[in-house]
């Protein structure tokens, strides 16, 4: 493989590397934050929730992006239809993390319950990758010259 490939394979590292290093951000944030009646937790174990939940519940958004990005080209519609379709897929990963972490399980109503709750997560979440990736609008610059004529 030449050298095109190992630099696309080294792109596609270091975006992975940032995209995990912002939604451990998220996690941490929202993990100060403590929505959703978390703040009653102890910090370290609502940081590793929080943080955990982030990372896990973006790479299936990541996931999901990806899959749509050659469909939907429209940045924020993209973000929200994302945000949708990772809602109930991220809901079950998050029923599995508080399984692990309280020994809670989430019964149907308990889940539809939660799906707000990770769609209001989701929704920012997406949003603020996509401004991490957005590209700079490409501004051209013209300028006039007004010189007086020759002299003939």
């Amino acid at each position: 493989m030449g050298s095109t490939g190992t630099s696309s394979a080294g792109n596609a590292i270091r975006r992975l590397t940032l995209d995990l290093a912002v939604l451990a951000a998220m996690g941490l944030v929202v993990g100060a934050l403590g929505p959703f009646g978390s703040d009653t937790m102890a910090p370290l174990p609502r940081y590793a929730y929080w943080t955990g939940n982030l990372v896990g519940g973006g790479l299936i958004g990541m996931a999901i992006d990806e899959a749509l990005g050659r469909r939907i080209t429209t940045t924020w519609r993209r973000v929200a239809v994302t945000s949708v379709l990772m809602t109930p897929l991220v809901a079950l990963f998050v029923s599995g993390m508080a399984l692990a972490f309280f020994g809670v399980t989430a019964d149907v109503h308990g889940y539809l319950a939660l799906l707000w709750q990770v769609f209001a997560i989701a929704l920012p979440a997406m949003a603020v990758r996509a401004l991490v990736w957005r590209r700079p609008a490409v501004r051209v610059e013209t300028r006039t010259v007004i010189a007086p004529p020759l002299p003939e």
